[in-house]
């Protein structure tokens, strides 16, 4: 019929546990509210923060407000390879 759509829901496996990873760096204000809106959503996401260096006091927002998250901090630009991670809770 003509100017009639029609709707089809199609089964989808369930796509399992779902993860998230954020690259940052100097951007602790928008990396906070990234954080909160991932934080409120009903999956529960595992979060990880990968912080390129970041000045901008990242490490101490992360931290203060988001105690126990999993970050892996590059000491350097220049040389990602060379990184630490955040100590658990």
């Amino acid at each position: 019929m003509r100017g009639h759509a029609t709707t089809m829901t199609i089964p989808r496996p369930d796509p399992g546990p779902v993860g998230v990873v954020i690259a940052t760096r100097n951007r602790s204000a928008a990396l906070a509210e990234a954080l909160r809106h991932l934080l409120a959503l009903p999956e529960r996401p595992e979060i990880l923060v990968a912080d390129n260096a970041s000045t901008d006091g990242t490490r101490a927002m992360l931290a203060h407000d988001f105690p126990g998250s999993a970050s892996w901090r590059c000491r350097s630009t220049t040389a990602p390879w060379r990184a630490t991670t955040a100590p658990g809770p």
